[in-house]
């Protein structure tokens, strides 16, 4: 049940906190902020996911790095805080969309837990 019970009740609780949030918080950053909790949300379900690495720790801190930096990055992209045309028009070519970075969120996740 551990293996598979911990990443249902992370976005569980994770979604009912970003209800919550949304329903009772009038900000005017509410937009980027549960934009970063949805980042982080999926960040720790992919996180959780990857638990066959959980008795043997690894020291691999550059492809932690690395995988955290990519991370940010992604996500400092979907706020918007830097738009170069060029390249955002490559990313709506191959169909960069709001599913596929939550994926990629996951994925990160993932991959950093291992």
């Amino acid at each position: 049940m551990k293996k598979y019970g911990n990443p249902l009740i992370i976005l569980i609780c994770g979604n009912v906190l970003l209800h919550l949030m949304k329903t009772y918080l009038h900000l005017t950053l509410i937009d980027e902020i549960l934009a970063v909790g949805t980042a982080v949300l999926l960040f720790a379900f992919g996180y959780n996911l990857n638990t066959k690495s959980k008795a043997v720790k690894k020291t691999a801190w550059f492809g932690k790095l690395l995988v955290f930096c990519i991370f940010v990055g992604l996500m400092v992209y979907s706020l918007g805080f830097f738009d170069i045309p060029v390249v955002s028009a490559v990313l709506d070519m191959i169909g960069f969309t709001r599913v596929f970075l939550y994926m990629m969120y996951i994925y990160l996740g993932f991959v950093f837990g291992g």
